[in-house]
């Protein structure tokens, strides 16, 4: 109640103080008024009583700040001195102002865009309930050198769902399936994710039109239902609400609409979803019976309420061990060593994305300490002419609390503005991040200033205020009264100020090396990644997929039939040089994983040979890819079916399992059919830029049909996008169903696999050369006030003999010290952080003494620049008119 009380009366305050003052004054008024009439009544003239009633009331103005002291508004009263006396101050100050402010804007503003980006991806919960409780199971296959393998087999997932005492719930889903949509006017390819009927429940998340699947929907043979993505929805069928119980073609089947999610739903690992459909492993009792059922899935699941993940994952291997006697033996033999891990989904979301987030934001925030410090010095300068009017205000009454109290209102006015200033800044920064960030940070989208940013931006305000407010406040407490009095006060305590800018400019120097360091590592590693060897040429080259449905093109001979006849078509269009399919391209991933063995050696047991990534393609592929012949031959027309097979490998491959021999010739045995290699070509990046090749091997498609192919076409155009029109109507007139997706060149398939690395790059980069521009502000500013606050001197030593050169050496010198060590102490606080950048870098240690060498040149070069300035006014200075300076 008296805190209520206490408000009540602050809030009365704040909304009627002239009514409250006008009171105050009215009632002490009265009380002179009376004590005036007693004493005219004891014979007193009026005037005389009234002079005596004043004598013996005392202060009047004690009255009234002892009144407001008992209504508990003196501090606010003082507040609002201080802040309009602080705002003053800064309007009398304009340049000062307006500086400090765009420096604080700076540093505030990309604080704030970064941690909105920040918050989006990192810290806002994920949209499902209870977030924190939900993780992924992955196994561990140390033998076989496989660690975080996000599938299971199905009949685990059953065990760990039937037999699990740490989760409230299990729920799998698979790998992604692709469908064709079709019955519409322009049919489309869209991805699908088969789900058990646990997964609405699991992740706390329904439909919102319809309803989700039925336990027993998620059997084999179940009904044909399907629940559509909001966008599909909306897309497809004109948010269309009754929808619900209508028949869509799928795949060429039909499948009866039974929900649509809401828009906000995303799939937990953020793949495109258009469709959820049920999955169909829960068809048998006797799970490890069931050979032929062993499929992979991805398994969610729901901690109970306090369990850990640890805890998690000895329930699991609990469950693992005692159903180790119940596995087929071919499957016992791969389990051994195998061990289950539960990682909270946040984790296993975020993953790599979180180092490169942080780093921006670290780097951000280094940007914010140097306009803080930067901020500091100028505050440091100013309060130095002000040193007078401090002593007399504390030569008249007011404390050092009370002077302290009004030069940090002062900073934190001027960080407010900074910060109301940033906020705008801030607002422009996150638009550009949205247009430039790679598309796989999740949550960048909806990235905005909204409550969290603003009240971050409002915390670092405040907080920066305090930080470079500091400065003057200590300031302030060394000046001597006496000395500040007289009239060369200015000087009489520029000797600790000076040291005092003088550290401050070193720790800036130290700061934005440190940002260098690591902005320069980040672009070497981006310059050493786009100077990887590809292995094949990308200019000019149209990428698509094309995705037979399974049961129109259920035979091979149709596949083989279907993707020549396209071919065919598409090479005899204008601006086509020359057209190839496989099962997977460079940057798109292999076809496919196959279990290799060699020919004259022991065939080990099932299922134990290596997976070796496969894929089958087109004469002419490698041809269309640019990629480079190394022994051998390519495939031709006549490597189809019926004639003997034939297989192409890698460098890698041929050196790993054929060293110091001719591969060609050689025989290996993969998916069940003896190959003969017909050659070798050189090794291509299949799936990133930072990875070293994988062994791969080729097929023939016309021996391996494969019912998705990838077309690489090499065009003569200009631009490779204007043709794709011309092969999609191509395709169309083979089939009016079949639809061509994921089209894009594959210049921009390689610039979109750079982009988080030039987007990480970018950023911290351009946030050094911020640092950089303010560190040699910071420096131009300390040395320039050093220069003002030394021109007697200068003019002294120069009528005294000494040579203009000389001064300016100094003045140089003095820079140039501050500099190195500055640089000093930034390299040994870079060589602590940069191992943070460890997991960022390719091909460049986090300690590259190359790069650490140039920032330092660079930094003390532009140093050496800032103090030129200053000391070339130094050695100028006339004589005479600095012996009349102050």
């Amino acid at each position: 109640m008296r805190l209520w009380s206490w408000l009540r009366t602050v809030t009365g305050f704040v909304f009627r103080r002239s009514r409250i003052e006008r009171e105050m004054d009215e009632e002490l008024r009265s009380h002179l008024e009376l004590r005036a009439e007693d004493l005219e009544q004891q014979g007193l003239s009026e005037r005389e009583a009234e002079r005596q009633a004043r004598v013996e009331f005392g202060g009047y103005q004690r009255y009234k700040e002892e009144c407001r002291e008992a209504l508990g508004t003196r501090l606010l009263q003082e507040l609002c001195q201080d802040i309009r006396y602080g705002l003053r101050q800064l309007r009398r100050n304009p340049g000062f102002t307006i500086v400090a402010v765009l420096t604080l804007a700076l540093g505030i503003g990309a604080n704030t865009a970064i941690f909105s980006v920040v918050y989006a991806a990192l810290i806002r919960p994920l949209p499902y309930s209870e977030p924190g409780r939900l993780v992924s199971i992955t196994e561990q296959w140390p033998h076989l050198g496989v660690s975080g393998l996000s599938f299971i087999p199905s009949p685990e997932y059953v065990d760990f769902r039937d037999r699990n005492r740490a989760f409230e719930g299990l729920a799998g889903y698979g790998g992604g399936v692709t469908l064709n949509l079709t019955g519409i006017d322009e049919p489309e390819h869209i991805e699908g994710v088969r789900v058990t009927a646990t997964f609405f429940p699991l992740v706390g998340v329904q439909p919102f039109l319809g309803r989700a699947f039925l336990p027993d929907e998620d059997r084999s043979g179940g009904p044909r239902v399907v629940v559509l993505s909001n966008g599909l929805w909306q897309r497809h069928f004109g948010s269309d609400t009754r929808i619900i119980g209508r028949s869509i073609t799928l795949g060429d089947a039909k499948w009866t609409v039974i929900g649509v999610m809401p828009p906000s739903f995303r799939f937990p690992d953020q793949r495109k979803a258009d469709v959820l459909m049920p999955i169909d492993l829960l068809n048998s009792s006797s799970w490890y019976a069931a050979k032929d059922d062993l499929r992979m899935i991805h398994v969610l699941g729901r901690l109970r309420p306090h369990v850990t993940v640890a805890q998690a994952a000895s329930d699991l291997n609990r469950i693992l061990r005692e159903s180790a006697s119940n596995v087929p033996p071919i499957y016992a033999r791969m389990r051994e060593g195998m061990k289950l891990s539960v990682t909270p989904l946040y984790d296993k979301l975020l993953g790599r994305m979180q180092t490169a987030l942080w780093t921006l934001f670290g780097a951000v925030v280094f940007v914010l300490l140097i306009a803080c410090v930067n901020v500091a010095n100028l505050q440091l300068a100013r309060a130095a002419s002000r040193q007078r009017e401090v002593a007399v205000r504390a030569a008249l009454g007011a404390g050092r609390k009370r002077v302290a109290r009004q030069l940090m209102t002062e900073s934190v006015l001027l960080a407010s503005l900074g910060g109301a200033a940033g906020v705008l800044l801030a607002f422009a920064g996150v638009h550009s991040l949205r247009a430039l960030g790679p598309h796989d940070i999740r949550g960048l989208e909806s990235a905005g200033i909204q409550g969290p940013a603003l009240v971050f931006a409002l915390l670092i305000a405040l907080l920066t205020g305090v930080l470079f407010g500091l400065a003057p406040v200590v300031a302030a407490s060394e000046i001597d009264l006496s000395e500040a009095l007289k009239e060369s006060a200015p000087a009489a305590h520029a000797g600790h100020g000076r040291r005092l800018r003088a550290v401050l400019v070193m720790v800036e120097m130290a700061l934005a090396l440190a940002l260098m360091t690591g902005s320069g590592l980040l672009m070497r590693s981006l310059m050493l990644l786009t100077d990887v060897d590809l292995g094949f040429s990308p200019g000019q080259l149209l990428t698509l997929r094309i995705p037979l449905p399974e049961n129109r093109y259920s035979k091979p001979a149709a596949q083989a039939a279907f993707f020549s006849q396209v071919l065919d078509r598409v090479k005899a269009l204008p601006g086509v040089a020359s057209v190839a399919a496989g099962g997977g391209l460079p940057m798109m991933g292999y076809g496919g994983l196959a279990g290799l063995v060699l020919g004259g050696h022991p065939e080990p047991p099932p299922g134990m040979a290596p997976d070796t990534p496969y894929t089958v393609v087109s004469p002419g592929y490698f041809r269309t890819l640019g990629i480079t012949l190394v022994a051998g031959r390519e495939f031709s027309e006549s490597d189809r079916e019926g004639a003997p097979e034939v297989a192409i490998v890698n460098q890698t491959l041929a050196r790993r399992y054929f060293p110091n021999q001719n591969r060609l010739g050689r025989t290996i045995k993969i998916r069940g059919q003896w190959r003969t290699i017909v050659g070798v070509i050189h090794d291509v990046k299949q799936e990133s830029l930072d990875q070293n090749a994988a062994p791969q091997l080729f097929a023939p498609f016309l021996q391996s049909p494969d019912s998705e192919m990838v077309l690489a076409i090499r065009t003569t155009l200009s631009r490779p996008l204007s043709l794709a029109a011309a092969v999609r109507r191509q395709v169309q007139l083979i089939d009016k169903d079949q639809p061509v997706y994921d089209v894009a060149t594959m210049e921009t398939r390689l610039s979109d696999w750079l982009a988080p690395h030039r987007f990480s790059a970018f950023l911290v980069g351009l946030f050094a050369a911020l640092a950089l521009v303010l560190a040699a502000v910071g420096v131009y500013g300390l040395m320039s006030y050093s220069v003002a606050e030394r021109t007697r001197e200068f003019g002294i030593r120069l009528a005294l003999g000494a040579r203009p050169q000389e001064v300016l050496s100094g003045v140089v010198g003095q820079g140039l010290k501050l500099a190195l060590i500055g640089v000093a102490i930034g390299i040994a606080g870079a060589l602590a952080l940069t191992r943070f950048l460890a997991s960022l870098l390719f091909g460049v240690k986090p300690t590259d003494p190359l790069t650490f060498i140039a920032v330092s040149l660079i930094l003390i070069a532009v140093a050496l620049a800032a103090c030129y300035i200053p000391a070339c006014r130094a050695a100028k200075v006339d004589p005479m008119v600095a012996l009349r300076y102050e």
